[in-house]
């Protein structure tokens, strides 16, 4: 048994091949097909459409970078009110980490995390907590809680940490950035 799309294709094709001239002589037919196939245009060449298409990927790569940083940006902008302490911002720090891999991770890899993730939590906060900076905490948990998985993907955490330094104070010399994984 044929399936029900079948003879809406057959008529398809007919319809083509009698609007191409299928009633005529086959090499007429076969002219009028190869024009309706064709689709390169008389007076554009093949180098000018290599630009065109280069230029488009690079517009499209500087707008995927400028949402990128946009929402860098915002997500690791603090405002009122900060946490009451040093303590609370750091935790709230590894707390971030959590929601951060929460969102990006599933499965097999979720359930190693959620089994594995207090050693990496304590290594956020642990660094917050050596910089004295509340908005330095404020910043990671806020940016690694509300990014989007549209612009950071898992492993991508590191450009948030780095953008919260950069904005609210430094680890100290030698204090690598942790990472989750």
């Amino acid at each position: 048994m044929l399936p029900v799309a079948t003879p809406t294709l057959v008529v398809l094709a007919l319809s083509l091949l009698v609007g191409c001239g299928g009633g005529g002589n086959k090499g007429d037919r076969d002219n009028a097909m190869a024009k309706a196939l064709d689709n390169t245009k008389s007076g554009v060449n093949q180098k000018d459409d290599i630009e065109k298409l280069k230029k488009l990927k690079a517009k499209a790569e500087a707008d995927a970078q400028k949402a990128y940083d946009d929402e860098l940006a915002r997500i690791t902008t603090v405002a009122a009110p900060l946490p009451a302490d040093l303590e609370a911002a750091c935790t709230s720090a590894g707390a971030g980490l959590d929601a951060f891999m929460q969102k990006r991770l599933g499965g097999d890899e979720l359930a190693r995390w959620n089994a594995t993730k207090e050693p990496d939590m304590r290594k956020v906060a642990e660094e917050c907590k050596t910089t004295g900076s509340i908005e330095l905490g404020a910043c990671l948990a806020k940016g690694l809680g509300e990014a989007s998985i549209s612009e950071f993907a898992n492993g991508s955490q590191g450009d948030i940490k780095a953008e919260c330094k950069k904005r609210y104070g430094a680890a100290p010399a030698g204090g690598a950035a942790p990472t989750a994984g």
